[in-house]
């Protein structure tokens, strides 16, 4: 799958500033895949802000940049639990990606 920056069509793959951004992703996937190994949510062994603020960066992002988490194995768990929270489930009905658009 293509990034946003490669299905412009361009054969640009973010130039300087692209790999700094994918340094910094892979690092904070390294670093929350590490703390997950540890712990079931970010802040310890209940569902917080943390978790909510960080659930688009790992059920939406990888999708959408064309990565996969799968060498991640801490947060593919992680991301599998947010996204069969009830709450989450209506809100990705609401507003997700697949979400159907109201009539007017």
């Amino acid at each position: 799958m293509k990034t946003a920056l490669e299905s412009t069509g361009t054969g640009h793959d973010g130039g300087m500033l692209g790999k700094v951004a994918r340094r910094r992703r892979e690092g904070l996937f390294r670093h929350m895949d590490d703390r997950l190994a540890e712990h079931t949510y970010l802040a310890g062994q209940d569902f917080t802000l943390a978790d909510i603020m960080s659930a688009f960066a790992v059920t939406t992002l990888p999708t959408l940049i064309g990565e996969s988490l799968d060498d991640y194995s801490n947060i593919k768990r992680y991301a599998q639990q947010i996204a069969a929270r009830p709450a989450w489930l209506k809100a990705m009905e609401i507003a997700g990606p697949k979400a159907k658009r109201p009539h007017s």
